[in-house]
């Protein structure tokens, strides 16, 4: 059975876009291929990341100089 305050907390503060992007940094392992994929911008990508570990409070992807890691 899932928790009532986490079910509120992603319908309040996450967005599809969002979900999609994380998806997509998963598999492409770099902003600009996940964001090409997920039919973005390269900057709109970071911004929406950025949003989505502050909402967190977690860094979710570590930058490298040749793409990204999650953490």
């Amino acid at each position: 059975m899932s928790d009532p305050g986490s079910d509120r907390f992603v319908r309040t503060h996450l967005k599809t876009r969002q979900l999609v992007l994380l998806v997509e940094l998963g598999r492409h392992g770099s902003i600009l291929h996940a964001a090409q994929a997920a039919n973005l911008t390269q900057p709109a990508a970071s911004k929406l990341l950025s949003e989505l570990e502050y909402v967190l409070g977690v860094q979710l992807f570590e930058r490298l100089a040749r793409g990204i890691a999650p953490t």
